[in-house]
């Protein structure tokens, strides 16, 4: 899983035009259905679908922030989560939305009924009316 957390993070990273959260999103379902043994290999395989050169695969394969990222986040107890792991809440799919997220607490909150409040610290004088 760690293996492909670091792809999957080196695939964010990666800033080529036209390739933004969607994109990433969708990859990642359909990389999730097939029966291929890395993100990696799966790109290989389908770069001309996806539009990836071989320097844009070298750059995701050699990423090495997503190491530093990844011990961040566990001295934190931040987890990360992404559409191929099994904890990947259902919601998401539904929505097409947040290919990869870093949390803390309970995920299993997100399988029941959700509301959300949105708000600001620094309210305008119009909206505190």
């Amino acid at each position: 899983m760690k293996d492909l957390l670091i792809e999957i993070i080196g695939l964010k990273r990666l800033k080529k035009k036209g390739f933004g959260e969607k994109s990433l999103f969708d990859l990642l379902k359909d990389f999730k259905r097939e029966n291929v043994k890395s993100l990696i290999e799966f790109i290989q395989i389908r770069k001309d679908e996806y539009g990836f050169s071989s320097d844009d695969i070298e750059v995701v394969s050699e990423y090495q922030e997503a190491e530093k990222v990844i011990f961040l986040c566990n001295q934190q107890d931040i987890k990360v989560s992404a559409i191929p792991f099994s904890d990947y809440p259902d919601i998401f799919l539904s929505q097409r939305i947040l290919p990869i997220f870093f949390y803390k607490g309970d995920l299993n909150l997100l399988r029941g009924r959700n509301i959300a409040v949105v708000g600001t610290r620094n309210p305008t004088n119009y909206g505190i009316e």
